[in-house]
């Protein structure tokens, strides 16, 4: 019987399971909602994610962004640095920082509130949402910004997942979430 069970674990089938059936429970509560009608209900990604602009300190100096870990430790992107005069809008992992930088953070506040924790960070008043920062922008050469694309019947983007989508390195952005039937993802 263990040996069975260590099969259809190592298998994959149950984690398989899982996901099909967390899929499907996720198709019927959307499917409610949207049969309800009540939009008002629904945040969309630009609501439920926050911007929120630190210093570099002296500890960070040297380091690059891949190294901080932050996507994967605190679901935190940095979607920009200030250097001086020069701006780097949605940074590669490779960038590496210098005293003085400012970052601009993005992600759920409970997930920088724990960034800033860790780093001992004071709490910041009010964190803008991210459709509260691009709207506040004032500089086009340096602003950055939220954009939905569709993905028709005839769009290249259509059956591809996103790391093969491309978009990344073709355009320099980041990917938020997917939205299906009114629905993020």
């Amino acid at each position: 019987v263990a040996l069975v069970m260590y099969l259809i674990y190592r298998s994959g089938w149950m984690s398989s399971a899982y996901i099909s059936a967390e899929a499907r429970f996720m198709a019927n509560f959307n499917e409610r909602n949207l049969q309800r009608g009540r939009d008002d209900d629904i945040e969309w990604l630009d609501e439920k994610l926050y911007v929120e602009q630190i210093e570099c300190a002296e500890a960070l100096a040297g380091k690059s962004l891949r190294q901080l870990e932050w996507g994967r430790q605190f679901s935190v992107n940095v979607i920009k640095v200030i250097r001086g005069r020069r701006t780097f809008n949605m940074p590669s992992g490779n960038l590496e920082l210098r005293k003085g930088d400012q970052l601009y953070l993005l992600g759920r506040a409970e997930d920088l509130r724990s960034l800033r924790l860790s780093l001992g960070i004071q709490e910041a008043m009010e964190l803008p949402s991210l459709r509260q920062f691009t709207a506040g922008q004032s500089d086009e050469a340096t602003d950055v910004y939220a954009f939905a694309i569709p993905v028709g019947k005839d769009s290249t983007l259509r059956g591809k997942s996103i790391r093969d989508s491309g978009l990344r390195e073709r355009y320099d952005c980041m990917i938020l979430g997917v939205q299906r039937d009114k629905l993020p993802i």
